[in-house]
């Protein structure tokens, strides 16, 4: 029993952190989110970007794109390089980050009305190409929110007149059958 629980728990932490591994050499990377966003505002998302490579690549530059309806304005700088927003990709330039670190930085965002629950968005940390391959690492992290979704309009507050109940039951039957 102990040896299924050690195993099962080996398993779990394999598959929840970012590992790319190739020829025994690997490349490691996280981000960790520490803002609740609200719906139909502009917020500034703190991040945690952590990164290792044991055959000493170094972090080298630095993306990521944000779901539909959290659209990014502005973004601090990663050690020394300037963020280029084009849509809903900010890249990072050359960072010069080392082998193994962590980098805190922010990124602006403005969140759509109507927008709820947690979100993903994608990363990719890229080496600078020293050692075995692999040189990246992909991965997501949740942005979550603190708000609820509003509660259903109840159907007795829409007034629809004949066509538009005749539509309802239409569309009812419809999908039903």
């Amino acid at each position: 029993m102990k040896k299924t629980i050690v195993l099962l728990l080996t398993v779990a932490f394999l598959f929840s952190t970012n590992v790319v591994k190739a020829d025994g050499k690997e490349m490691t990377g996280t981000v960790t989110s520490h803002t609740l966003y609200q719906p139909g505002t502009t917020l500034d998302m703190d991040f945690t970007i952590d990164y290792s490579s044991p055959d000493d690549e170094y972090f080298h530059h630095y993306e990521m794109t944000f779901p539909i309806g959290i659209t990014p304005n502005s973004a601090t700088n990663i050690s020394w390089a300037s963020a280029t927003i084009t849509g809903q990709n900010v890249k990072w330039g050359w960072a010069g980050g080392g082998a193994y670190g962590s980098e805190d930085f922010s990124v602006n965002v403005t969140v759509d009305e109507g927008i709820y629950g947690d979100q993903l968005a994608d990363f990719i940390i890229y080496g600078d190409t020293w050692g075995a391959p692999p040189h990246n690492v992909e991965g997501q992290v949740v942005l979550q929110t603190d708000a609820t979704p509003p509660p259903p309009v109840p159907l007795s507050n829409w007034s629809f007149g004949i066509v538009g109940l005749l539509v309802l039951i239409y569309t009812y039957f419809k999908f039903r059958m």
